[in-house]
């Protein structure tokens, strides 16, 4: 497993950016940078479950995939 440390500056800039809920119990965090990324994640207590991610040209799927890999995440 990876640990990630991330610095005060970070932490604060990462928590002010919005993310919306996307089904089952993921959320989307869109970056707008370059082409536009986007990072699909689920919460569980203090742990962030990121299983999928993509561009703005495969977002559609990547919302799919994001939500049928949290409800197999709660599932196991």
């Amino acid at each position: 497993m990876i640990e990630v440390v991330e610095s005060a500056t970070f932490g604060r800039w990462i928590r002010a950016l919005r993310d919306r809920t996307v089904g089952n119990g993921a959320a989307e965090l869109r970056i707008h940078h370059g082409p536009g990324y986007c990072v699909n994640f689920l919460r569980e207590a203090e742990t962030a479950v990121m299983p999928c991610g993509g561009g703005e040209d495969s977002r559609q799927r990547d919302i799919e995939r994001a939500r049928r890999l949290a409800r197999d995440w709660r599932q196991r």
